[in-house]
């Protein structure tokens, strides 16, 4: 969370105080505080910024391409400005993301991945979203590792639940910047643990995975909650709840780690599962 709430600080810092030193980028490559800041600027309808972040994109910044896209991206989803059409919009959001994923920007090939994922500035190809989100997962994106997950469920590549669940894991471990991605995994664990599907069969796993997803979610600002996810986790508590045993419930309670150790989780389901295995 350090590292998203230093980049949002710098941006708002930057966007309220524009005469500020060092809020006007005027060195190539960008920093990536730079290039966000250009791309909030940009969103409000600053020209003098979209042009700045367009000038370092067709040099060839990877970083400059990928905030470029997003800003296509945005305009494509939300509103679609400069006379472009949505599918316009969307075609340059999916160019401008490609040259950075091209270049190895992990960020961009998540959000390529996306692209493909919805049929947005590219033909619908789940294939194609599996490879550049397995291309940033693989780096480390998080995001993507949730997204790929999400794919082992049969979308583009065989479904396998066992390499779902590995991927679900591995975004809750390596995520330090947006508690949404961890409460998506956390929620799709706990049903796989709850089905047995690609994981050992356990209720109390489940139990507390659901329950540490819930808590999270009321944690986050109403603009990035989903009630798609905080319904599936209520379904799961409430099947849970007539199906377990008090002392079942009273177990995956304490196996609950406090929010900000959330990426421990399996630490101690781990250690559970193994003493029930061995029974």
């Amino acid at each position: 969370m350090g590292v998203f709430r230093k980049i949002i600080s710098v941006t708002l810092a930057c966007l309220f105080i524009l005469s500020a030193s060092g809020c006007d980028p005027v060195k190539s490559p960008l920093t990536d505080d730079e290039a966000l800041v250009l791309y909030a600027k940009a969103r409000l309808g600053d020209e003098a910024a979209r042009k700045l972040l367009t000038d370092e994109a067709e040099r060839g910044d990877k970083i400059a391409q990928r905030y470029l896209g997003r800003i296509y991206d945005f305009e494509a989803r939300f509103y679609s400005t400069y006379d472009d059409s949505v599918e316009q919009a969307s075609k340059q959001a999916a160019y401008w993301y490609r040259k950075a994923a091209e270049q190895g920007d992990a960020w961009a090939q998540n959000d390529l991945g996306t692209l493909y994922v919805n049929g947005l500035g590219v033909p619908q190809d789940y294939a194609q979203a599996v490879q550049w989100f397995r291309k940033a997962a693989e780096q480390g994106e998080p995001r993507a590792m949730l997204n790929l997950g999400w794919n082992y469920g049969g979308l583009g590549v065989p479904e396998d639940y066992a390499q779902a669940a590995q991927w679900f894991r591995k975004a809750v471990e390596q995520n330090d910047y947006d508690d949404s991605i961890t409460r998506d995994a956390l929620s799709e664990l706990c049903g796989l643990y709850e089905k047995g599907h690609g994981v050992p069969q356990s209720k109390v796993a489940a139990y507390a995975l659901c329950t540490l997803s819930d808590d999270l979610a009321r944690q986050l600002p109403e603009e990035a909650r989903i009630e798609d996810i905080e319904e599936a986790n209520r379904a799961h508590r409430i099947r849970l709840d007539t199906e377990m045993t008090p002392q079942e419930i009273e177990t995956a309670k304490k196996l609950v780690p406090k929010i900000d150790d959330a990426h421990l989780v399996f630490q101690s389901l781990d250690e559970y599962l193994k003493t029930q295995n061995k029974r």
